[in-house]
């Protein structure tokens, strides 16, 4: 799989992913600070990456939107409530046993939750 980190995930949780063999990019690294979730969304999409984020009600309002009008949404992924945007290793280690426990991917418009690996 690919990944996509939105803004408010922080990078050093997609180099620490990276460096385990994740393919993944975030917002913060390309740049792209402060633009609409729209454009997150459809920035992953163009590259064909699953959206990392925390920001479940606006993405899933998105994900159903996108999926009206037929635009295929590669994949959400959220960060629960329980999981701290500053536990980078964390962050990182449930991305990468995420993307090695699902090798074909998500589904089309697949939403579904990071965990801990144990």
């Amino acid at each position: 799989m690919r990944f996509y980190l939105d803004e408010h995930i922080p990078a050093t949780s997609a180099r620490l992913a990276r460096s385990e063999g994740t393919h993944i990019v975030s917002a913060q690294e390309l740049g792209k600070l402060n633009y609409p979730d729209r454009m997150h969304l459809l920035d992953a999409l163009a590259e064909g990456r699953a959206l990392v984020t925390q920001d479940y009600r606006d993405f899933a309002a998105l994900n159903t939107e996108f999926q009206a009008r037929g635009i295929v949404v590669t994949g959400i992924l959220l960060l629960p409530n329980s999981m701290a945007t500053n536990d980078f290793a964390g962050i990182a280690a449930a991305i990468v046993a995420y993307d090695r426990g699902h090798p074909d991917g998500m589904a089309p418009y697949m939403m579904d939750f990071l965990r801990k690996p144990d």
